[in-house]
């Protein structure tokens, strides 16, 4: 594995095609995208990601499902009803643009504990359903709960097509160093989530900006069969947890310009590879 990627929501507002030519000068190979049309303006149709990167010599390994909302995956209510259909349809959508894989979150922001989860799994399995029709694989997110994700990862451990997107900043909040995912669920690793962070909030920041040990996230990874890129998820200066709170919070411009971001940013990813 040597593959470098980033998310193409980055921190800074730009034209997607713009985007992905600064993506490739600078070096990565591959992009994560959301799959959603909450970036119209700037991103145009989500569905036509995958082709615009082939144009540009990236690779879309994976994309996001929209997450807002997925708590209601656990509520035996409307909301709930709708959210399901979305998954659905984003698997229906990624099936026929040639997305390989989605990631999903199993729930929000919110710490859902094991409460409610017959209903949720017989929910997860309908999107399982939808992925083996239309041929794309599903990596569920590590959250606010380990045990969630536990849970569901030993619900389809023999789902050939159902895995795990480790998200390494997401893990040192609620870990604080403990990798123990990426020991227990190697073989099910399909895509990775790279941001860093001081343990006390999930700041997205580029690697070797928060207390990660990036070496021994590498030695996990590399024991794994795992073939993917190390993709960043960073995006300095937006303040997720600010945004939360506030739909409408606007956000600082950052004093770096987009393209001394990215060069940063790739340059994180090759001090992770020579880590070891």
């Amino acid at each position: 594995m040597k593959k470098s990627g980033l998310y193409t929501w980055f921190g800074y507002i730009l034209p997607i095609e713009e985007k992905l030519k600064m993506i490739k000068d600078v070096g990565f190979e591959t992009i994560c995208t959301w799959w959603g049309n909450d970036f119209d303006e700037t991103d145009g149709d989500y569905r036509t990601h995958s082709e615009l990167a082939q144009k540009h010599g990236l690779y879309l390994e994976h994309s996001h499902i929209p997450y807002y909302g997925c708590d209601n995956l656990w509520l035996d209510n409307l909301d709930g009803q709708e959210i399901l259909k979305m998954h659905l349809e984003a698997v229906r959508a990624a099936g026929e643009s040639c997305v390989p894989t989605l990631v999903m979150h199993p729930h929000d922001r919110v710490q859902v504990g094991g409460k409610r989860f017959e209903l949720f799994s017989d929910r997860l399995y309908k999107i399982i359903d939808a992925c083996d029709k239309y041929g794309v694989r599903l990596a569920v997110e590590n959250l606010s709960d380990d045990e969630i994700i536990r849970r569901v990862q030993a619900m389809v451990y023999d789902i050939p097509f159902v895995g795990m997107c480790f998200d390494a900043g997401h893990n040192n909040v609620v870990k604080k160093g403990d990798m123990s995912l990426l020991d227990d669920y190697s073989g099910k690793l399909f895509a990775l989530h790279i941001h860093d962070n001081d343990t006390a909030k999930d700041a997205h920041l580029i690697p070797y900006e928060g207390n990660i040990n990036w070496k021994d996230f590498l030695e996990k990874v590399n024991k794994s069969p795992f073939e993917g890129s190390l993709m960043l998820e960073c995006c300095y200066p937006f303040d997720f947890d600010k945004y939360e709170d506030d739909p409408d919070y606007i956000f600082e411009p950052s004093d770096m310009t987009a393209l001394e971001y990215l060069l940063k940013a790739k340059e994180s990813c090759d001090r992770i590879y020579s880590e070891i």
